[in-house]
């Protein structure tokens, strides 16, 4: 998994532009404080444009006057009720110390005063993943909990999709729910195999493969005072010697 980190600031728009066409997928880093701003919307629509899979992390929970629900309702209300909570913090501000993931974490590990929550989040979880695929939605009008592996499968189709979008949560600085971000990112982020061909500037496809002739990108040129001149590549098939 190679990340291409990208600040959030206006001055480096180009680079995050070109960072998106050569991803597969992004995570969209939200301010707990400061909720969505001008760039984020900016960055969804050009991911919307580019049809590109997503997770959010909501950061900086651990700050006075952060509120991780005040910013999955900002969300929800700027980019659709398709962008589902994964994850709860358990405490606020300088009281947040770890997140409860919605997929994982066992119900005896839940406080009394989060069930409530925690039940209402995994209801709409499980309801979000049996959408994508008919047996598993079966199974959630019926009454059946759906297991781990169907919730995971049905959410990984989703996010391919672009129908779900998951919200994790944490402090990056203090690496609380960075572990679950990057097992979510494994877990339900897309592989190129799961998005098939890629699409070239003449109307052409091209299988992502190893063994088939070379073809990629430049999507990033630098000049390096000790390294000289760098060129970024994004690999799309066979290999660059």
């Amino acid at each position: 998994i190679t990340l291409l980190d990208t600040p959030g600031f206006a001055d480096f728009f180009g680079d995050t532009l070109a960072a998106i066409r050569a991803a597969d997928a992004a995570i969209v880093v939200i301010d707990g404080l400061g909720g969505i701003e001008v760039g984020t919307r900016r960055i969804w629509k050009m991911l919307d444009e580019m049809q590109k899979p997503r997770l959010v992390f909501v950061n900086k929970l651990d700050r006075e006057n952060s509120d991780f629900f005040r910013c999955v309702e900002q969300i929800q209300s700027a980019f659709g009720k398709n962008c589902i909570p994964f994850e709860l913090p358990l405490g606020k501000e300088s009281g947040f110390s770890k997140v409860l993931n919605l997929r994982t974490t066992p119900e005896a590990e839940v406080p009394a005063e989060l069930r409530d929550q925690f039940h209402k989040a995994h209801e709409a979880l499980e309801e979000a993943a049996a959408e994508q695929d008919d047996k598993l939605l079966e199974e959630f009008l019926g009454g059946q909990a759906l297991t781990l592996e169907e919730i995971t499968k049905g959410t990984h189709v989703g996010v391919a999709r672009g129908t779900t979008v998951p919200i994790y949560c944490g402090c990056a600085e203090k690496e609380v729910g960075v572990r679950n971000l990057l097992e979510g990112v494994t877990a339900l982020l897309p592989s190129p195999d799961d998005l098939g061909p890629a699409a070239t500037e003449d109307g052409d496809s091209v299988e992502q493969k190893a063994n088939v002739p070379f073809s990629g990108f430049v999507f990033k040129a630098t000049v390096d005072p000790y390294a000289g001149h760098l060129a970024y590549v994004r690999v799309i098939s066979g290999t660059l010697k």
